[in-house]
Parts: structure tokens; C-alpha cells; sequence
């Protein structure tokens, strides 16, 4: 909420999951927005892998307005609870996409934007993170009780069961994303 008000003026909102409201009846209300709470992020940290290990994220400096403020503000709340980011400033996609000297594409952090084609999760959500998004095959994010929901989501001519579907898909990312939304856009 911090980045809204403060690098946004307010004009955009922490939505509420990986969801926006253009998409009328398909959008789930009552599902929570993602929660800003240092302290359980300390916790959850403690029960990781993690090891204090610098994590790279690469930036474009303009890929959208404010990236480069916004990422500079999270590598500040990232570090207040121990995870140690360095920011790399790119030129390009290329290098924000660059593999490492072992030619394995890394993927420690990057931003990127979820926008979709018409106003329905299938045209956002499942487009970007299906089987064949990058999440899933350089990402190493594994999800087929997500990916079998986007079939239905993709595939259904029932509302009811593409409703249905979507609000499991969201509650699965929550439980592990391969990615963080931070706000809508205002762009």
C-alpha cells in the first residue's frame, strides 16, 4: 500500500490476488490481497532455503513508470526482513533475460507486467502462466493443480465452472507464486 500511495499518489490499488476487476462477473471479490507483514515474512524466511545469498534483480530503468523507484523501495523492505537483492540496471530485455556462464537462463528476480488481451483471467492470467510461460519452463515453477484449473478456465463454456476454476487458481498462486503483483497500473 506504501508504493500506491506514495510513488502513485494513490491513483492505483493493491489488487485483490493476481486479478482485476475488469473482469465483471469472473472477478472473485472476497479473495484477499497479498498483505505486507514483515515480521511473518522473517518467520517464512526461517523455514527456507535461503541463505543470505545475494539475489540479482534486473531492471529496466523504464520498462514502466516508476520501476526503477518501486524497486529501489522493495529492496529496502526485502533487506529490513533479510533477503539480500542487489538491483542490475539493464539496457535490455536481453540482458534482463541473460544466462548465466553455465547457459542457464537465471531467474532470480525481473519485473514484468500481467495485462491481458480482453477483460477475463484467461486473457491474462492463464495466457502469461500456463504450461509453456516461462515461469514454468525456465522457472522451474511447478503448478499442475493450477495448470489443470486453467484448462478448465481456457476451455469451459460454463461460467459457473470457469468461476469455479479461476477462484482455485488464485487461492493455488497464493499459496506459491511464481511472481508478486504489486499494483495495478496507472499507465
Amino acid at each position: 500500500q506504501l508504493l500506491c500511495d506514495t510513488l502513485w499518489n494513490g491513483m492505483v490499488e493493491v489488487p485483490n490476488g493476481i486479478q482485476w476487476k475488469v473482469y465483471g462477473d469472473m472477478y472473485i471479490s472476497e479473495h484477499p490481497a497479498p498483505i505486507y507483514n514483515p515480521e511473518l515474512a522473517k518467520e517464512e524466511l526461517k523455514k527456507s532455503k535461503y541463505n543470505g545469498e545475494v539475489l540479482d534483480y534486473r531492471v529496466l530503468k523504464d520498462y514502466y513508470t516508476g520501476e526503477l523507484d518501486t524497486a529501489q523501495a522493495c529492496i529496502e523492505m526485502w533487506k529490513a526482513v533479510g533477503i539480500n537483492v542487489e538491483i542490475q540496471v539493464c539496457e535490455n530485455w536481453s540482458q534482463v533475460n541473460a544466462p548465466d556462464a553455465n547457459g542457464i537462463r537465471t531467474y532470480d528476480m525481473r519485473n514484468t507486467s500481467h495485462n491481458g488481451l480482453f477483460p477475463d483471467p484467461a486473457a491474462a492470467l492463464w495466457r502469461t502462466y500456463k504450461p509453456t510461460y516461462d515461469a514454468t519452463r525456465y522457472n522451474n515453477w511447478n503448478a499442475p493443480d493450477f495448470h489443470a484449473q486453467g484448462e478448465i478456465l481456457a476451455s469451459s463454456l460454463d461460467q459457473a465452472k470457469r468461476r469455479a476454476a479461476f477462484k482455485k487458481m488464485l487461492e493455488i498462486w497464493d499459496e506459491n507464486p511464481p511472481a508478486v503483483l504489486l499494483y495495478s497500473n496507472a499507465v
